[in-house]
């Protein structure tokens, strides 16, 4: 994504707030690059936008007919920047904010583990920078660190091996549901990120999450000092037209009581997540399969087969089919569901393009597991119904 030019200037009568940030963020670049003297260093606004018509039945036999934004992949506008301070290394920093096109409502999430009760153990909504905001290091030799909050291990390597590149209905973010969601999985706060430089053929990840107890209950219980520290190790390997990832890493997850109201046990749960997957690149199409397995006190698994293949250079059919599979925690039966999508885009600049989405969830007679598109869920109203939906829309990137 290249950088957007923006006039500087004094401010002018009648222009709105949204149009003075963006012309404020465009003098900010054009200011640090003359400062730095290096082409490409200083603050660049940049983002992406998706709506679509969608019609949606969640398995209960109504459709819904509506306008959505996330279908192909998340609506967002963000601030990145870099400054090179010399012999091969940069400064660098990016603040990312997840939106609504459709309502235009900022998209909240669970900012602070630390603000976590019983009845919202992942941390209070707020709104922000809820996708990425971090301060970091680049250096050519040794790699990038990172701090502050953005993707884990997981996130990079499985992004690699999703032919659906984490977009459309039918993506590999089903994983989301089996982990318990994105927060402590595929993207964590209070954190460090190091990716190294290549290494031959080979690419290293780790992140660390650093330990946030959230506060006592109204019985004065409160969880350990250990309450969701995260640690995450991937690698990636190529070697011509086929790659390798894996990944290992676990979450100390606090534990509530099961009676009502809910109340902390004072204790932590290990959640150890394990992907291993490849990809095979061909002159005509790309196919890649793998299996994701999170443990607790139960397993939950998923396997994937996906293909994609360009009609022409500026067009792609990319379909996936995962098999995923949910051990009870009380004892009860295991749920299976066969989850499958197919998507077309249609590029009409290096920037915008078309796009259609189907997918569709198969839950068995006790599988409630969810349709996943690029930023979006659709939830069956109830245990076996099988949701799908159907997306037509366009996406821009700048």
């Amino acid at each position: 994504m290249m950088p957007t030019a923006l006039p500087c200037g004094p401010a002018k009568p009648g222009v709105s707030l949204s149009v003075l940030l963006a012309a404020l963020v465009g003098c900010l670049g054009t200011a640090a690059a003359q400062a730095s003297g290096v082409p490409g260093a200083g603050v660049h606004l940049y983002g992406a936008l998706d709506i679509a018509l969608t019609a949606t039945d969640r398995g209960n036999g109504q459709r819904v007919t509506a306008i959505t934004s996330g279908v192909q992949h998340a609506s967002y506008w963000g601030v990145r920047g870099r400054d090179d301070i010399g012999q091969g290394q940069q400064i660098l920093f990016q603040l990312e904010q997840g939106l609504e096109l459709d309502s235009g409502n900022l998209r909240p999430y669970p900012a602070d583990a630390a603000s976590a009760t019983p009845t919202a153990v992942k941390g209070q909504l707020r709104t922000g920078f809820n996708r990425r905001s971090y301060v970091g290091w680049h250096s050519k030799n040794w790699g990038t660190l990172l701090l502050g909050r953005d993707y884990t291990a997981m996130s990079n390597v499985g992004l690699a091996l999703d032919m659906m590149h984490a977009s459309s209905y039918g993506n590999l973010q089903s994983l989301l549901q089996l982990a318990g969601g994105v927060e402590g999985f595929g993207r964590v706060s209070d954190g460090l990120f190091y990716t190294s430089p290549p290494l031959g053929s080979w690419h290293w990840h780790a992140s660390h999450g650093l330990p946030r107890q959230p506060g006592a209950d109204a019985t004065g219980v409160r969880p350990t000092k250990s309450s969701n520290s995260f640690y995450a190790l991937g690698a990636q390997y190529a070697q011509g037209p086929w790659q390798w990832g894996g990944v290992y890493q676990t979450l100390q997850a606090p534990t509530t009581t099961s009676g009502q109201p809910a109340r902390w046990t004072g204790q932590t749960q290990q959640r150890e997540d394990v992907l291993l997957g490849l990809r095979h690149t061909l002159p005509r199409w790309s196919w890649s399969a793998g299996v994701y397995q999170a443990r607790t006190q139960v397993a939950q698994r998923n396997l994937w087969l996906g293909a994609a293949w360009p009609l022409n250079p500026a067009s792609r059919v990319a379909t996936q089919v995962q098999r995923l599979r949910a051990e009870s925690a009380t004892g009860g039966a295991t749920a299976h569901a066969t989850v499958w999508g197919v998507n077309y885009v249609q590029q009409l600049s290096r920037r915008t393009a078309l796009f259609a989405s189907y997918g569709r969830t198969y839950n068995d007679a006790h599988g409630n597991f969810w349709l996943f598109g690029g930023d979006l869920v659709v939830m069956p109203t109830a245990t076996g119904q099988q949701p799908r939906a159907l997306g037509l829309g366009v996406s821009h990137r700048f």
